[in-house]
This record gives C-alpha cells, structure tokens and sequence, in this order.
C-alpha cells in the first residue's frame, strides 16, 4: 500500500471549535412496531425506544411506520437522578456498557489484561476534526479515564495517535501527559486510512490481538457513560462544504432532522448542491431530511459536479494505493475489497471503480 494525503480545497477552512445543539424542537427516533406507542404519551430523556434512547423529554406529536416524532418540552425530565461514579471497577464498567453502548461493551467483555491501549484522534475524511476537538474539549477526563484503564488492565504500553500538523494541541498534551508517566504521545503524518484500525496498528507495529483500541470519541464517550452511568444522547458531527458560509463541528442530540439543524445554524450560499454523508470518497447522498444519528460523523454540502468518465489507460495507480492489494486491473479479489475509495481519488481516467467492483460482488 502506498500512503496517501487527501488534497484539500483552501478555501474550506476545517473549524476550529465545537458550538452545541441542545435545544430541538423535535426528535425522530426509529422504531419497528408502531402499534407499541400512543400519541400523546409523554417520553423521558434516556427513556429506551426499540433498541434506542429518547435524547430529549417530550411529547409524541405523530407516529409513523418507521418513527416517533417527539416535541422537546425542554425539561430534560431524564429516567434515573445523575450521580458521579467516582470508584470505577471492572464490574462498573462492563455493567454500564453493557446497558448503555452494545459495541462499546463487545470490546471490553472479554478483556483481562492487555499490552497495549491506543486512542486515535486521527479523522481521515477531508475538513474534518471530530475526534481531536473532542480531545480539546475533555483533554483532563480523557487522561484521567486513560490512566484507569491502564490500572485496570495492566496495560504496559498506552499511545494517543494525532496528525503531527495538530501544533496547537502538542504542547498542551505535552504538559498535561507529562503527569501521566504510563500516557505517550505518538504524532503520523496526515495520511488516508490511518483511522482504521487495521491499518493504523499495522503502522504502529502493535499487535492488534494484545490491544485495547479505541478512537477518540469512544473514549470521551466511555467516559461519559462510566462516569455517570448514563446513556450519551449526544454526539459531535462536522457539517462543511463549498456552498457553506461557514463550517461547523457541532455536538447535537441524537435523532435531530438535519433540516432543523442547518436552518439553525447554517448559511447556504448556492443553491446547486448536493449533500453527502461520511466520506467525499466513498459516502452516499442524501436530503435535507436526514435524520442524526451518530454512525453519522460528517455531512458535506458541495457543488455539483460533472465529472466526464473515460476509457481505462491501465496505469496501476488503483493497484499502487489499494490497502488490501486487490487485482483491480484483472477483476480478481474483490471480496477483499473495504470500500475505502482509493482507487476512485487516484483514478486519472475518473473511472467509479469502487462502484463496479460492488457491483461484480453482487453478482457473484
């Protein structure tokens, strides 16, 4: 795999602070049998909906086949009395993520004891500062929760990854780890895919069957539910783009309409866009009436773009980035295909070859 750096359009400035969502009007949240609820049914904050939480207390105004709509009665009426859990232990912890964050607990319920802890506060996708912003904000819980880990699991060595183009941040991590004696700083270049675990561990050289690997934002979350054993109903997401006045990192309740958050927060200043979700690479498009969730990490309002395909001129430069070494030129391995659209970016034929390999595995 050769290591790529994303190019950047200037003129897109990557935000540099978080501003708060904590206020909608309603909520949507999925369910999967409408027949369970009643309108007008009052709702709780962390009230658990069908596999989810209620990020806000309310009233249910409407129900549909696939939602609850919730008005905010702006209360924060919540289900249990907040309460600081100041003696974290094993059984705390596990006891917590197991109620609150499912994938969360499938990766401490089977840890003992471990070599080696690494948090990476890397974010691949273009403009996009998730994970060291969150670092920013909860620099002192991140390192005192770190430091708990590193007791409870014996951990021997404990790395924080960042882009080495994050200067602002080093100094300060400098200071604060400096009373972490177990806590490294570990700064990468700005590469493409460094925010997959399989791929960052590889560059690391650490064996990813003796490590803890959490990004960022999971451990701020971590923090959060083990703390005060509670559900997060929050989230932080990046909202950019070239028909935007301005971009914004914005931390938002779970299960707001994204139409309510952009009239709220938002100017655009072209009409001619399109809006995509995750990754200008490899992610999908979508419409004002997205509803939030936190699998959602960033939401691109571009310029629409025509883009004219030509013929393959076989060059190998698709072969020469892909991660996972894939045949692309001869059709061959595409099962071991991650979708990380590489082969797309380095394309000078703008070939959508991404796309034309998931198409040959649906047909196999």
């Amino acid at each position: 795999m050769t290591y790529v750096t994303l190019e950047k359009d200037p003129l897109i400035k990557v935000p540099n602070k978080i501003e708060y969502f904590y206020d909608p009007k309603y909520i949507y949240i999925p369910i999967n049998n409408p027949a369970n609820f009643r309108l007008g049914s009052l709702v709780l904050k962390d009230m658990p909906i069908c596999h989810n939480y209620s990020s806000i207390s309310g009233i249910i105004q409407k129900i549909d086949e696939h939602y609850l709509m919730i008005s905010n009665d702006y209360r924060e009426k919540c289900v249990r009395v907040k309460k600081i859990n100041n003696k974290i232990d094993l059984y705390s912890l596990n006891k917590a993520l197991s109620i609150y964050d499912h994938d969360l607990f499938l990766k401490f319920k089977s840890l003992k004891k471990i070599d080696n802890i690494v948090i990476n506060a890397i974010d691949d996708e273009l403009y996009v500062a998730n994970n060291i912003l969150n670092f920013k904000e909860n620099i002192d819980d991140v390192l005192e929760i770190l430091d708990k880990l590193i007791y409870l699991y014996k951990a021997k060595k404990t790395l924080i990854v960042i882009k080495n183009t994050e200067s602002d941040l080093i100094d300060e991590c400098l200071d604060l780890i400096g009373t972490y004696p177990s806590i490294k700083l570990t700064l990468l270049e700005n590469y493409y895919l460094l925010e997959r675990k399989d791929i960052i561990l590889n560059k690391l050289k650490i064996d990813e069957n003796k490590t803890l690997y959490l990004s960022m934002n999971e451990l701020v979350k971590l923090e959060k539910i083990v703390k005060y054993n509670m559900v997060d109903s929050t989230f932080l997401l990046t909202i950019c783009g070239d028909v935007l006045k301005e971009n914004k990192v914005i931390m938002t309740k779970r299960y707001v309409s994204l139409k309510e958050l952009v009239s709220k927060y938002l100017e655009i200043i072209d009409n001619n866009y399109v809006i995509i979700v995750n990754s200008l690479i490899n992610g999908y498009e979508t419409s004002l009436n997205l509803i939030l969730t936190d699998d959602i990490k960033v939401i691109y309002f571009m310029k629409k773009k025509k883009v004219r395909e030509s013929k393959c001129i076989r060059c190998g430069k698709c072969l020469e980035v892909c991660p996972k070494h894939i045949d692309i030129l001869n059709g061959n391995d595409y099962e071991e295909c991650i979708s990380c659209g590489l082969c797309n970016y380095v394309c000078p034929s703008f070939i959508n070859i991404l796309s034309r390999i998931k198409k040959d595995g649906e047909k196999k």
